[in-house]
């Protein structure tokens, strides 16, 4: 009687794959390993198969990340190709249409549904996905140009020279290392045609490292004034007047500064300069501010071992207040074993570390983030649900808050003592006092007036960075 076992084959093994057979002539599970790519080759007829099957969401045209046009106009499928081998097509030759109803991008489809990984990193990438195992074949039909977003790597060079960076291998696979204004000219008329909604204007390459950054942004804007633009940097090279400008353009920056002294960030990020990165990224945010951009600035502290100490990551929240920046994230490094923490996200030291997310914790800084307005709320004694109708907004916040300072027999100058020691945590001068006292009884400005005045003070803004004010009125209440 011949043996016929049931078989699993999960293709995340990338090179090996388990395979777990069990026979009716013996008892138990023999574990083999073979070649995923030559199993189907090697197998016995009699044998039947329950292959897992997979789909990717980047291929699918779901994803806002990952379809990257690199710096020589070939496409790939996923963010960290190094050696090629997810390029799917060449917009020299063919159009952003053809590439990914393309021949190649068909093929890598064909793979993942067989159970194969058409790409190492496959095995590591998000986009990788289970396929329905009812209808699997609808994913070689159902399949668009991505409208969420795409990635544009303007130059693969890089005045850095991190531990795991593969640039000799990058710069072997890219025929031209930085795009020509005619290039991103295409790019932005791809962006335009297709409707896209957001452009993650980074890769492999260091963006500011590009001469040209300001046009570049600059044609992109042209063709597409509401896309939502992001970029990363690792600030050293933001230091000039038109990279400045450039940067302000976009919607989001973050700033790659892994450590907060250049002893620690030297370790990892070699070649970078800890003073001069966070120069800049405080002088962005200084200009920012200054000119009211709707630019979102935010510090990516990638965690390895030898920066996941609490003090070190104490130390790099308060640099990020005194930066202004809006976030500081902190995300899991990789690499070799040695560079690894063995403690980030999950020991029990950072669970006050602002937020779990899926970059791993975030620290909200905005004078109006959530955590600043739960203290608000709380404070006041207001239920829980005023935090989300309130969502940021000054005028909302202010006409809440006003409403409750005034309560029956409040005369003015009790208002504006009410909303100084809210706002700012302390008296007012009795100049403020008498002011703001005349301005309402004379009907100047109104209550919701007054907090929104003080609201915009530098006072209140520095204070807001840090929220201790409101956190030591709330423990000895």
């Amino acid at each position: 009687m011949p043996v016929t076992p049931n078989l699993r084959i999960d293709a995340r093994a990338w090179g090996i794959i388990p395979v777990r057979t069990q026979g009716a002539n013996f008892v138990g599970y023999i574990e083999i390993f073979v070649s995923g790519r030559l199993i189907m080759d090697i197998l016995p007829s009699s044998i039947t198969m329950q292959i897992r099957s997979y789909y990717c969401k980047a291929l699918q045209g779901e994803s806002g990340y990952n379809i990257c046009i690199n710096s020589d106009m070939t496409v790939s499928c996923n963010c960290r190709d190094y050696d090629g081998s997810g390029q799917i097509g060449d917009l020299h030759e063919q159009s952003f249409d053809q590439v990914f109803f393309g021949e190649k991008a068909q093929s890598f489809r064909e793979t993942l549904l067989r159970g194969g990984l058409p790409v190492p990193v496959c095995k590591n990438c998000p986009e990788l996905v289970l396929a329905d195992s009812a209808n699997p074949d609808k994913y070689l039909r159902e399949y668009r140009v991505p409208h969420n977003g795409i990635m544009v790597e303007n130059t693969v060079l890089c005045n850095l020279k991190c531990l795991s960076c593969r640039r000799s291998e990058l710069l072997n696979t890219r025929k031209r290392t930085q795009m020509s204004l005619a290039d991103v000219e295409l790019v932005a008329r791809i962006l335009s045609e297709h409707h896209i909604f957001s452009v993650s204007y980074f890769n492999l390459g260091e963006p500011f490292f590009s001469p040209s950054i300001l046009d570049e942004i600059k044609i992109i804007r042209n063709y597409n004034p509401k896309i939502h633009i992001t970029t990363s940097t690792n600030g050293v090279l933001l230091d000039r007047q038109d990279k400045l400008e450039a940067a302000l353009m976009m919607n989001h920056i973050y700033f790659s500064i892994d450590g907060s002294s250049q002893k620690s960030l030297k370790k990892y990020q070699v070649g970078g300069k800890f003073e001069k990165s966070f120069e800049n990224m405080k002088a962005l945010a200084r200009e920012r501010n200054r000119r009211e951009s709707i630019t979102t600035i935010e510090w990516k502290y990638v965690v390895f071992r030898h920066n996941d100490s609490e003090k070190e990551i104490n130390k790099a929240i308060d640099l990020a207040r005194l930066a202004g920046v809006d976030f500081i994230s902190f995300w899991r490094g990789g690499g070799r074993p040695s560079l690894v923490s063995k403690r980030f996200p999950d020991h029990p030291c950072y669970e006050s570390l602002g937020c779990a997310n899926w970059k791993g914790r975030e620290v909200d800084l905005r004078v109006f983030s959530y955590e600043y307005i739960k203290l608000f709320v709380e404070k006041l004694g207001l239920p829980c649900e005023v935090i989300d109708t309130i969502k940021g907004s000054k005028k909302i916040m202010a006409d809440i808050i006003s409403s409750e300072l005034n309560k029956p027999d409040t005369t003015n100058e009790e208002y504006v003592k009410k909303s100084f020691r809210l706002f700012l945590g302390r008296e007012p001068e009795e100049s403020a006092l008498k002011g703001y006292a005349s301005a309402l009884d004379n009907q100047h400005i109104t209550k919701a007036q007054l907090c929104i005045l003080l609201v915009d003070s530098e006072e209140f803004k520095a204070k807001a960075r840090s929220g201790f004010h409101l956190r030591n009125q709330r423990e000895e209440k």
